[in-house]
């Protein structure tokens, strides 16, 4: 009877291990815990079939690797990443990426992508696609804390479409997305909470900052704090001053504002050198957006020293106190020459974004 046993164990052993290898390593990294998806921030791994992406290559690049707002260099949006379905498939590390958008050709049922979007997505059917186009959400396919973005066309031109309308969202998402493990980089090795408290006991403002950052400058006027490497050097400046006219909230009052600011508060090793916007020579953007709930106007652009040779990227925030008292301004400027800004300025952005007027 053992005997019997034994032999029948081992009989349901093999055709286990022989379903397993039928079924490839899909199967069984299924079967194995979810592994926590890697690499860097700012990074979009775009999945498309070949002749998907030899058509609308030039679109993404368009939409999704365009300058970053606004550095002194071009720096890109997102860093692009191309697979095709066949190189995710041949290795396991291209699937526990953090960050995909996956583009699938509706007119062709047979391809790779259009398969793992039917895995994926009711709407995506054997005998075609539910509408036209459609941009849908997933997360986690391969790997924990994972976000795929299908966009689905039923042809090419209906893809291009959906991305011409839907870029900036799907920007906004990505970046919403990408706030957590940001968060985890800023805070790593933890919080200033001592900063934190001299500044609220000073000017009313909360911010979570991280254990880096040192107290330039704090009084009951204004606060001015600094994150320093080797490399670099990040800024945040505080102050406030009574709302009196819808006008102090336009372009050229800003801009003039922080001028007036940054010449009375900052200054470098040289004699008579201020810390100007430059508006003349270089892009400025203007635009209401919210800060963490509350109502704000934005600028973003280049500040240079005059008489001297320092520059950088900044973005100030001027925003509206609920009782309509107070305009807080928050100024967020970099100074790391021969480097690339767009990390240290979206740092410096995270914390800008605990923002809490207390």
């Amino acid at each position: 009877m053992g005997l019997i046993m034994n032999s029948a164990r081992g009989f349901w052993l093999g055709c286990a291990l022989l379903f397993l290898t039928a079924c490839g390593g899909d199967f069984t990294e299924r079967l194995q815990p979810k592994k926590t998806s890697f690499g860097p921030l700012n990074q979009m791994v775009v999945v498309a079939d070949p002749n998907v992406w030899s058509e609308l290559r030039d679109t993404v690049y368009y939409m999704f690797a365009a300058p970053y707002p606004i550095l002194p260099q071009p720096e890109p949006l997102f860093d692009m990443v191309h697979f095709s379905p066949a190189d995710i498939a041949e290795k396991s590390a291209r699937r526990h990426l953090r960050t995909y958008l996956i583009l699938v050709d509706g007119s062709d049922t047979t391809s790779r992508n259009y398969k793992m979007a039917r895995a994926d997505l009711k709407e995506v059917r054997a005998e075609g696609v539910e509408k036209p186009a459609m941009i849908k959400i997933a997360r986690d396919k391969w790997a924990k804390n994972q976000l795929l973005i299908y966009v689905v066309g039923e042809d090419m031109n209906r893809i291009e479409s959906a991305l011409a309308r839907n870029h900036e969202r799907i920007i906004d998402r990505i970046r919403e997305f990408e706030s957590k493990p940001r968060g985890a980089q800023v805070y790593m090795a933890g919080q200033n909470k001592s900063l934190s408290r001299m500044i609220v006991d000073s000017l009313g403002v909360g911010m979570k900052w991280p254990k880096s950052a040192q107290a330039a400058r704090v009084t009951n006027e204004v606060a001015w704090v600094r994150m320093e490497t080797d490399k670099s050097s990040s800024s945040i400046f505080i102050t406030s001053m009574p709302y009196r006219d819808p006008k102090q909230l336009t372009r050229d009052s800003m801009i003039e504002k922080r001028n007036e600011l940054m010449a009375k508060h900052l200054r470098s090793g040289t004699p008579g050198s201020d810390m100007v916007v430059n508006s003349d020579d270089l892009p400025l953007t203007y635009r209401n957006v919210e800060l963490n709930g509350y109502n704000a106007y934005e600028i973003r652009g280049v500040w240079e020293m005059s008489n001297d040779f320092m520059g950088g990227p900044f973005i100030s925030y001027f925003i509206l106190s609920d009782n309509l008292e107070y305009i807080y301004i928050v100024d967020l400027f970099v100074y790391a020459p021969g480097e690339e800004k767009r990390e240290y300025l979206q740092e410096i952005e995270h914390i800008a974004r605990s923002l809490e007027i207390l």
